[in-house]
């Protein structure tokens, strides 16, 4: 018998068919996968990480006068972002890629994204912008020039915990309230 009709009479040609058809599907599987997650980036303007230049901006709290800073002037992903005097260090400016009224802020020291996980009193942390909701921020802008910051994903907002007013109080992500810890001015830093 040959090597042909014994493969054929064993199933082997079959089994390796339906091998071949799954291998294939998955491959398209994958391939549709990342395809929809391209599209949704585009869809929703996610920058890429390689980005054209913009322009630096502090934001200063409302209520204290204090400015969001990356604790320690950390550049790890994970450091926490706290007020703080302002003092013109590169973890006090952060770059705007947005899309309309939303997108990602990018510190300029550690080009990592503002980031929230989503769960009401945890402390805004930057993290790579790799393209998750969790760094897409709403600009909610009011008439008189001050805006509120709105996590796209939780619908949470940028909020200097207990309403402190001393430096060192973590931003938190918290209800919207429209208290003036919840609400910010930039200053533009070309």
């Amino acid at each position: 018998m040959s090597t042909v009709l014994r493969r054929r009479a064993c199933g082997e040609d079959q089994a390796r068919s339906a091998g071949a058809q799954r291998g294939r599907r998955r491959r398209r599987g994958l391939l549709a996968s990342v395809l929809a997650i391209s599209m949704a980036a585009v869809v929703l303007g996610v920058a890429s990480p390689a980005r054209a230049a913009s322009p630096y901006y502090q934001f200063k709290s409302v209520r204290s006068g204090l400015t969001l800073d990356v604790n320690g002037g950390s550049t790890a992903p994970g450091a926490q972002v706290i007020q703080w005097s302002s003092n013109g260090g590169d973890n006090q400016r952060w770059a705007l890629f947005l899309t309309g009224n939303q997108g990602q802020v990018v510190n300029k020291k550690s080009g990592l994204c503002l980031n929230f996980d989503g769960v009401v009193g945890h402390t805004l942390t930057q993290e790579p912008c790799d393209g998750r909701f969790t760094e897409l921020w709403q600009f909610q802008v009011a008439a008189d020039g001050t805006f509120q910051l709105r996590n796209y994903w939780s619908g949470l907002y940028a909020d200097v915990y207990g309403d402190s007013l001393w430096p060192g109080a973590p931003i938190d992500g918290w209800y919207g309230n429209g208290a003036l810890n919840q609400q910010f001015v930039s200053v533009f830093l070309g």
